[in-house]
């Protein structure tokens, strides 16, 4: 018992002056932070930021050119078995297109030394309708992603590290993916850290988020201590409609709905999920989410004298 609490109080994340260079150009800068257990740690940034490059150094793809990087309370160069706890899951990969969705979960849970039993992957699948004898070049990319995750989840992890993992993804595939995620993570109280460039999903995972820039740190944040970010959805629907006859009435994230040529702007801060399950039962023709500008967010931060100093 003592052990197990031992166990249980390790970080599940720690990184300590990490600097990773290419030709002696610094992609990751002297960056340090920390995850405790059961949290969701989310790395926001622009496009050349850093965040894949981090995310490839957790996962021993890359060796750092100096600090340090502990999973699960252990250095995973030293320690290769601690992998074994450990998931990944890119928005960018792929699946052998003539393997059956069942033989995708059972490949992925070979892979591993000790024996692992896919059932729970292949629960996860039939609760998204997803037929485990259906090849996967007959697959949506909803469902690949779907099945993807499955394959991450298999070896039941302690620890799971996503990179970009909507990347591609239309907005009501992507919400259901999100959602898929959210239940997992709730669920098994896993730790979770992902990479991304959308607010929309950080804001629906995330208990904390650290802000990248040019492999440096700018900021480690609670969600709420965040500033407020208005967020729009331009939704067109397939027939003219009234402002009450979208239902949203109920939802207290909306600030405010303007209707222009039976096109819909719905302006909101929060309850994202429940306005696109709403929307998404009202035949439409164009369905948009307009992101808040990552630089307006980053100035806003520096701005307000959030921004961590200890970089």
């Amino acid at each position: 018992m003592i052990t197990m609490n031992i166990i249980n109080q390790k970080q599940a994340v720690m990184i300590e002056n990490l600097t990773k260079e290419f030709d002696q150009q610094k992609v990751i800068d002297r960056l340090s932070f920390t995850q405790n257990q059961n949290e969701t740690v989310a790395i926001l940034g622009k496009n050349g930021s850093g965040k894949t490059t981090l995310i490839k150094l957790l996962i021993g793809l890359y060796q750092p050119t100096s600090g340090r990087v502990e999973l699960l309370g252990q250095d995973p160069v030293a320690h290769p078995a601690v992998k074994e706890k450990i998931s990944y899951l890119s928005g960018d990969y792929s699946l052998y297109p003539n393997l059956t969705v069942r033989e995708t979960i059972e490949l992925a849970a070979s892979l591993y030394n000790t024996e692992i039993d896919p059932d729970k992957a292949f629960n996860i699948l039939r609760k998204e309708d997803i037929e485990l004898d259906k090849e996967i070049k007959l697959l949506s990319r909803g469902q690949l992603q779907l099945v993807k995750l499955a394959a991450a989840l298999v070896n039941d992890p302690d620890l799971i590290i996503l990179d970009e993992p909507t990347s591609g993804l239309d907005i009501l595939v992507r919400q259901r993916f999100l959602a898929r995620l959210c239940w997992y993570k709730d669920e098994e109280n896993i730790n979770l850290l992902f990479t991304s460039h959308n607010f929309s999903e950080i804001s629906q995972l995330a208990d904390r988020i650290i802000l990248l820039d040019k492999g440096k740190k700018l900021a480690d944040l609670k969600m709420e201590e965040l500033p407020d970010v208005n967020k729009e959805i331009i939704f067109i629907p397939q027939k003219e409609l009234e402002v009450s006859d979208l239902g949203l009435d109920k939802i207290h994230g909306i600030n405010q709905i303007t209707l222009e040529d039976n096109k819909f702007i719905i302006n909101y801060s929060k309850d994202e999920a429940n306005i696109l399950y709403r929307l998404s039962e009202i035949p439409y023709l164009s369905l948009k989410i307009k992101e808040p500008d990552l630089a307006d967010i980053f100035q806003e931060l520096i701005e307000g004298g959030r921004q961590d100093e200890s970089e």
